[in-house]
C-alpha cells in the first residue's frame, strides 16, 4: 500500500507541474505512466516535453514508436499466417489492417 500511495502522490505532483507546462515534470510523468503500463497516456506527456526540447522525452518517444512498429509487424505476420490457414476473421482483419496502412 505504501508504494502505491507514494506513486499516486508522485503522479499528482507531477501532474501539477505538467499542467504548468514544465518539460521536466511532463517527461517524469511520462516515465511514471510508462512504468505503470499506461503508454497511451504517457505518450501525450512525453510529446509535450519533447516539443519543449526535452531529450529524454524525445528518446522515449522514439522507443515507443519503434515498439509500436514491432507490435504492428508481429500482428500483421500473425494475421497473415491465420488467414493463410483459412481463418475468415483473420482475413477480414488483415483487410482492415491493410486499409489503415
Amino acid at each position: 500500500h505504501g508504494l502505491q500511495r507514494d506513486l499516486a502522490l508522485a503522479e499528482r505532483h507531477l501532474r501539477v507541474g505538467a499542467q504548468a507546462k514544465d518539460a521536466e515534470a511532463m517527461a517524469n510523468l511520462g516515465v511514471l505512466l510508462l512504468e505503470q503500463d499506461r503508454p497511451e497516456e504517457a505518450a501525450g506527456f512525453l510529446s509535450g516535453a519533447a516539443k519543449q526540447g526535452n531529450e529524454r522525452a524525445v528518446s522515449l518517444l522514439g522507443q515507443l514508436g519503434e515498439e509500436a512498429k514491432d507490435r504492428a509487424r508481429a500482428a500483421r505476420e500473425q494475421l497473415e499466417f491465420l488467414a493463410g490457414q483459412g481463418d475468415p476473421r483473420a482475413k477480414a482483419m488483415l483487410l482492415e489492417f491493410e486499409a489503415e496502412q
